[in-house]
């Protein structure tokens, strides 16, 4: 049962997302009329952009290892339209605190792809103490990257 929880969650997340996308449109002007109209996000992908956000946020801080990987996978392959900033500091616990080293590497990219200033800041500072030649080198390559890409 186990193996089959981190699928299902990450599988729920995939269903809301695009079930929330497919729904189809509200009739606004049914229900207040012009003034509604208005106060309505004119960019529903935005939106829907946010929620899948804050659903990764909740999945970052799980304390199931699947859930939490398969969470970190969705912010680096989609890291230019999520915010999981709220996550911050629970993907840096699982840097510095998980047994396995994969997860770690895995939280080093996360936190590079999060375009956080403060994390690239504790990285730096972390790359000196760090035991590992394999996430030392992550670390290295993570904050090449978020220079390269705030350069001028």
């Amino acid at each position: 049962m186990k193996k089959i929880t981190p699928l299902f969650a990450i599988l729920l997340l995939a269903l809301g997302t695009t079930a929330f996308a497919n729904s189809t449109p509200l009739n606004t002007e049914d229900i207040r009329g012009k003034a509604f109209i208005e106060s309505v996000n004119e960019d529903p992908e935005a939106d829907q952009w946010k929620t899948f956000s804050k659903n990764l946020v909740v999945a970052l801080k799980s304390e199931n290892d699947g859930v939490s990987a398969g969470a970190m996978g969705l912010v680096i392959r989609f890291s230019e339209k999520v915010d999981v900033s709220d996550a911050l500091f629970d993907v840096v616990s699982i840097y510095r605190n998980h047994e396995d080293e994969n997860m770690r590497r895995m939280a080093l990219v996360t936190l590079g792809k999060m375009d956080s200033p403060q994390a690239i800041g504790f990285l730096t500072r972390a790359e000196q103490f760090e035991k590992s030649d394999v996430l030392r080198q992550t670390m290295r390559a993570v904050i090449h990257d978020y220079q390269r890409r705030h350069e001028g």
